[in-house]
């Protein structure tokens, strides 16, 4: 499972639009404790991706099979396994990777008022990633 996971993650920044244009400045972010990246991921080589998600245990993927107009951020909330926010950000992309501490985690993303959750458990140098699809089932 985590060899598809990162092979859709691959594809994902292989079709981006404009993948090779040009240099990516990718600068990582800050929320109290925790650092993540996703602006700029979009446009980012493999390779470029390889490295970045080496210094992060958590990758996010977001996709939608709905046909829509124009693509709408996706809100995300981390919360700790005391229901502490950890991380709250919106993202323009299909990617945010995050540095987390070891714990159990409460994943919560929403785009266009459709709200997905799933849990992580980061341990040690473990590396998770989770996807996140919307589906025509999915829509209000």
């Amino acid at each position: 499972m985590h060899g598809l996971r990162l092979a859709l993650l691959y594809a994902l920044v292989s079709i981006a639009p404009s993948l090779r244009a040009e240099a990516v400045l990718i600068e990582p972010q800050t929320q109290g404790t925790v650092s993540f990246i996703s602006s700029g991921l979009e446009n980012a080589d493999q390779d470029t991706v390889r490295r970045l998600w080496a210094d992060y245990n958590l990758s996010l993927i977001f996709s939608e099979t709905v046909a829509a107009e124009s693509r709408q951020a996706v809100a995300v909330r981390i919360e700790d396994a005391q229901g502490r926010v950890c991380l709250q950000t919106a993202v323009d992309g299909h990617l945010l990777f995050v540095k987390l501490k070891p714990d159990r985690y409460n994943v919560i993303v929403e785009q266009a008022g459709r709200r997905l959750n799933k849990s992580a458990k980061i341990v040690g140098s473990q590396k998770i990633s989770l996807s996140f699809n919307w589906t025509n089932a999915d829509r209000h």
